[in-house]
């Protein structure tokens, strides 16, 4: 909030003066914020008696913060938490139930916070992580749905995926985005899948990627993103997919732009886009290719040739594709 100039304690106002105050009768005063963002009000007052004499002006200040909510592992876990910073909730299912009553709510995660199961957020919301061991630990049957047009936003959060080996409940996607926004900037997410798995799944929304790290692991295909009709922007960020068959992006309908940012596939058959009807901006950004041994045993190496890095159906328009340094794919 903009600071507030320090009120003359010693001012006595004049009669004309007082056409900036309100006669006070009785009840009370609604102090609400304007925008997302905590504001804060001074509240300034002068007493006039039955002679007209004028007091000096005296004030309060007040910050109003209704969007801001807290969740900590260092807490005790206690029946009267509200969300505060000094009574924060300890698990996330107290969280979601706030943030899809609300329109907009800001969430500051200090520490590591277990989901276990399939979390809906329907809300628009944003998790700031306040130190760099923030975050979520999503176990094998959890994903995260965002869904009713809500934009969700993860600042500074670390996710880890745990997996359990031969779990065949396990979800073959942790995020699932529908005609909805997804952000994450200055993230760390790893992941791990026993069979197939899919990073993020959308349809008709709008990811973003900022300074972020993603690598994901599986044991048959593997994508960070599958979308259809998805608007894609992502820059300064580091993608990795080790995998049989893997794909950093498939798109099918939307937008797409890549900037600036470093994508690997350690793989048999690995490629860094599938585009089919996208007008796409790939610029300055590394691709890395490298094959692996597909029999268990095999004590040679072996070099696969992969196919090209970005690969685009004639129903694609090109807005840019340049400055693109590759490693291990043929060249365009």
């Amino acid at each position: 909030t903009d600071e507030i100039p320090a009120a003359k304690q010693d001012k006595i106002l004049s009669k004309s003066e007082l056409t900036d105050f309100t006669l006070y009768e009785d009840g009370s005063v609604l102090l609400e914020p304007m925008t997302n963002e905590a504001v804060l009000y001074r509240v300034k007052a002068v007493n006039v008696d039955a002679g007209g004499n004028i007091s000096a002006v005296s004030h309060y200040d007040v910050v109003i913060d209704p969007f801001s909510y807290y969740i900590s592992t260092q807490s005790v876990q206690t029946k009267d938490a509200d969300g505060s910073a000094t009574k924060p909730f300890t698990s996330v299912k107290q969280l979601v139930d706030v943030i899809n009553e609300r329109d907009f709510t800001r969430v500051y995660v200090d520490g590591m916070f277990v989901i276990s199961e399939k979390m809906d957020i329907t809300s628009d919301c944003e998790f700031y992580g306040m130190t760099s061991r923030s975050g979520f630990l999503l176990f094998p049957a959890a994903s995260i749905h965002v869904g009713n047009k809500a934009k969700v936003t993860f600042d500074n959060c670390v996710f880890e995926h745990q997996i359990l080996q031969n779990n065949q409940s396990m979800q073959e996607y942790l995020f699932y985005i529908n005609t909805s926004s997804l952000v994450f900037d200055n993230c760390e997410l790893i992941t791990n899948f026993s069979k197939n798995g899919i990073l993020i799944k959308s349809d008709n929304s709008c990811l973003e990627i900022l300074n972020t790290g993603i690598t994901l692991q599986t044991e048959s295909y593997g994508a960070i993103l599958s979308g259809t009709g998805t608007s894609v922007n992502s820059s300064n960020s580091r993608y990795t997919v080790v995998a049989p068959t893997a794909v950093v992006f498939s798109l099918v309908g939307g937008d797409f732009g890549l900037t600036q940012s470093i994508c690997s596939v350690f793989s048999d058959l690995g490629r860094i886009a599938e585009l089919n009807s996208v007008t796409f901006s790939v610029t300055d950004n590394f691709f890395k290719s490298e094959g692996r041994k597909t029999v268990a045993g095999d004590k040679k190496t072996t070099a696969y040739e992969q196919p090209e890095a970005i690969w685009a159906d004639k129903n694609c328009t090109v807005l840019k594709n340049s400055g693109n340094t590759v490693s291990g794919f043929p060249r365009s």
